[in-house]
């Protein structure tokens, strides 16, 4: 009897409470995570192809971001044996250069020409390798004093470098110099440390330098044209033995010709390049190309446009160079000496520099600063040394 109890209550059991099926029986956890996962790799690959897309369109712009502004700054410009330099290490020099240049109301050359910048980042770096070998060191002092100076502090004493408001002066400068340049205190002080060293073995090549040497005395005759009477006049007096100083003030349109009488000073060999055949120079049956106290040919200064006449009127075998003589020889010595190692670093491989259309483009580019100066005039290649007088 029980168990047909037992039977009659699970047939019951099986039917609705309105006497109707019973309804089927809801999924299980299992089938339910089952098609869940199920459902989520059907999705994948659409998820999977959008990531893809996505990504490849931040990619457009994060390579041309790094392609522009990350990549060339970093790329080698400049190599001296184990010591690099790269795009951005030349900007840095040439806005640290022109900035301080237009500070100190001084024209800036070297921005004109980026292989210049190169050249002269090289030549820093060659001189600062070998300088232990002709015994030049440059003391932190000498680095710090040469900061002073260039920030418009020159010669500052120990006592006004302890006083509180020259010291604030002197770091408000720095502060200042910095920003415009947008570099920090370490790049500049190496920048002016490495030059420190080009400048100390210049000077240590130049006691090399005879200071005993044969020499001519020079009168310069500039006009602005080549009108042939003036030329006769000016050969007819001088070969009639009129003085040079006379010559000069009666004809030279040079505008300081009243005070210098055309006197350009006293040459050795080598400091004037571009006349240097022309005053030293012999011919084949041993006499000299420019007479004594006759009149060179009218030689074209394409830079001022004007006719230059050369006159030598003196000669001396042995007479003291002068210090403008002194500095250019000096540095004559000085690209002798880079030159001689540059050539032995590219046998070996130690110097390597990179300059196309594009590097130029783009160093131009970063190196924004207007000058805020006028442009200098052209000069005579006397002038360059300093000669008073020379237009």
């Amino acid at each position: 009897m029980a168990s047909e109890e037992r039977d009659q209550n699970t047939a019951g059991s099986a039917q609705s409470a309105d006497g109707g099926p019973q309804s089927p029986r809801a999924p299980g956890r299992r089938a339910l995570i089952r098609s869940r996962q199920e459902s989520s790799q059907r999705s994948r690959p659409f998820i999977v192809a959008g990531l893809v897309i996505i990504l490849g369109l931040l990619a457009v712009p994060i390579y041309g971001y790094v392609q522009r502004f990350v990549v060339p700054p970093r790329q080698l410009a400049v190599r001296v044996q184990d010591v690099e330099y790269t795009r951005g290490d030349v900007v840095n020099f040439i806005r640290f250069n022109q900035r301080l240049s237009e500070d100190l109301g001084v024209q800036f050359q070297i921005g004109n020409s980026l292989f210049d910048a190169l050249q002269i980042i090289q030549d820093n770096e060659m001189a600062f390798q070998a300088a232990p070998t002709l015994g030049v060191t440059v003391s932190p002092e000498e680095v710090e004093g040469r900061i002073e100076n260039l920030l418009g502090f020159p010669g500052l004493t120990a006592e006004e470098r302890a006083n509180l408001r020259t010291r604030q002066s002197l770091e408000e400068a720095k502060r200042q110099f910095l920003n415009k340049v947008a570099l920090s205190e370490e790049v500049y002080r190496d920048i002016i440390r490495k030059s420190l060293f080009k400048e100390k073995v210049r000077e240590n090549l130049g006691q090399s330098v005879p200071r005993i040497q044969p020499q001519v005395h020079l009168h310069e005759i500039v006009l602005t044209d080549q009108n042939p009477q003036t030329l006769q006049r000016i050969q007819r007096a001088l070969a009639g033995g009129d003085k040079p100083a006379d010559v000069a003030l009666q004809f030279s349109q040079d505008p300081n010709v009243k005070r210098t009488s055309g006197d350009a000073g006293w040459f050795p060999r080598r400091v004037l390049p571009a006349i240097d055949a022309l005053l030293w120079g012999t011919k084949a049956d041993g006499s000299r190309v420019l007479p004594f106290g006759l009149p060179s040919e009218p030689q074209y200064n394409a830079e001022g446009k004007t006719y230059n006449i050369y006159v030598v009127s003196e000669f001396s075998e042995a007479r003291e160079i002068d210090e403008r003589a002194q500095k250019k020889l000096a540095e004559d010595a000085l690209q002798t000496f880079l030159g001689e190692r540059r050539r032995a670093l590219a046998e070996t491989g130690g110097l390597w520099m990179a300059l196309d259309d594009k590097i130029y483009a783009w160093v131009n580019k970063q190196v924004r600063l207007a000058s805020i100066l006028p442009t200098p005039m052209p000069q005579s290649p006397l002038s360059q040394l300093g000669v008073q007088g020379a237009p």
